[in-house]
């Protein structure tokens, strides 16, 4: 299981939605510092791949 993602720590860095299959997914806002925007990054990034290669998290 992943940790939370430091970018979730505040919620005027990101809004979130829900995709037509009921995924929720992230958008950052323009609010979001630089740490916010690397993790962000990592974090799309980690379920990128762990969906290439079939890992659950």
């Amino acid at each position: 299981m992943m940790e939370m993602p430091y970018f979730l720590q505040d919620k005027e860095w990101y809004t979130e939605y829900y995709d037509n299959k009921g995924h929720i997914h992230y958008k950052l806002t323009d609010r979001a510092p630089k740490e916010a925007i690397k993790s962000y990054s990592k974090y799309y990034k980690t379920l990128e791949y762990a969906k290439k290669h079939n890992i659950n998290l």
